[in-house]
């Protein structure tokens, strides 16, 4: 997802993992809604997201 030219990943600045406890998040801009949404959810599957 790193490397994804137009993915950002955003840190919550939490100090451990715990179950249920949000990490972070990442966003993925498009030229359209559909190419973004598609490049997402590549990203999701390729982190084992889901």
């Amino acid at each position: 997802m790193l490397n994804h030219p137009r993915a950002k990943l955003h840190l919550c600045g939490e100090r451990e993992a715990r179950p249920r406890r949000k990490m972070g998040h990442f966003t993925v801009l498009g030229d359209t809604i559909d190419q973004a949404f598609k490049d997402a959810l590549a990203i999701r599957k390729a982190l084992g997201i889901g």
